[in-house]
């Protein structure tokens, strides 16, 4: 997934990669709850962050926002990669059939 993109948060620019199998299986792994959550997610988004180079501690001391708008535009390039090479995302569950349903 070479695809860049280029996001602009509050005044700052940010060129962005998609995220490999990993980084997402990583990212799924960040505690909602706790202060590692931003650690794991600097992580990934250090990986990702082509221009500018950031250190892991200086991108976990972002605001939210700049976070949540960075961790979806990689995971925005990532999923139009994967629809590119014919991967179509499954609908949601709707659970059982009515008629199965007792």
């Amino acid at each position: 997934m070479s695809k860049k993109k280029t996001v602009e948060v509050r005044g700052a620019r940010y060129v962005v990669r998609g995220l490999t199998f990993d980084e997402l299986v990583k990212l799924g792994s960040a505690d909602a709850d706790g202060k590692e959550s931003r650690t794991v997610v600097a992580e990934v988004l250090g990986r990702c962050l082509v221009e500018p180079k950031m250190k892991n501690e200086d991108i976990a001391r972002l605001d939210d926002k700049t976070l949540v708008t960075l961790v979806a535009e990689v995971l925005d390039i990532a999923k139009s990669g994967m629809m590119e090479m014919g991967f179509v995302p499954m609908p949601p569950d709707k659970g059982p059939p009515r008629d199965m349903i007792a």
